[in-house]
């Protein structure tokens, strides 16, 4: 399977025009008075992880169109499942977390799942997405990049 390396991830993210070290997907959303924040409340998760699944497709799509990833790389991509929301309608995203980690780890008995955490001042740790793909670690990791990319920003 042909997967996207980092550096052309970012490459790519530069010419669409996402800016530099600044997140694509918006977590909170602020009231501010005279130029003060005054409240800081979460976005709906569930808000989030349909913004996270429209930007993976459409890089996804992007880097089909641009035999950056083959057709498999394309088509193991089922979609982000927004874990919190399985307790909870409307939960809305934690503020108070400290950093937001993405990475792929090899599953039990077959494919691997590329977790998308929130990690707080006290270390810790909250799963926010979950996706499982058969594409093999490559492909994990580069839906983790995506992920890094769109919630961290990029360089």
């Amino acid at each position: 399977m042909k997967t996207a390396s980092p550096s052309q991830l970012c490459a790519l993210l530069k010419e669409l025009g996402y800016a530099k070290f600044e997140p694509v997907i918006k977590l909170s959303d602020y009231d501010v008075v005279k130029g003060i924040v005054k409240n800081e409340r979460g976005r709906q998760i569930k808000e989030i992880g349909h913004e996270l699944n429209e930007h993976t497709r459409k890089l996804l799509k992007i880097m089909f169109e641009r035999n950056l990833i083959d057709e498999d790389a394309q088509g193991h991509f089922d979609g982000w499942t927004d874990v919190m929301a399985w307790n909870k309608d409307n939960q809305p995203f934690p503020v108070s977390y400290q950093w937001i980690t993405c990475f792929s780890v090899p599953g039990g008995s077959e494919g691997d799942y590329v977790h998308v955490e929130v990690i707080d001042r006290n270390s810790h740790r909250e799963l926010m997405f979950l996706e499982k793909t058969f594409g093999g670690m490559e492909h994990g990791l580069m839906l983790a990049n995506i992920a890094t990319a769109l919630f961290n920003g990029f360089q």
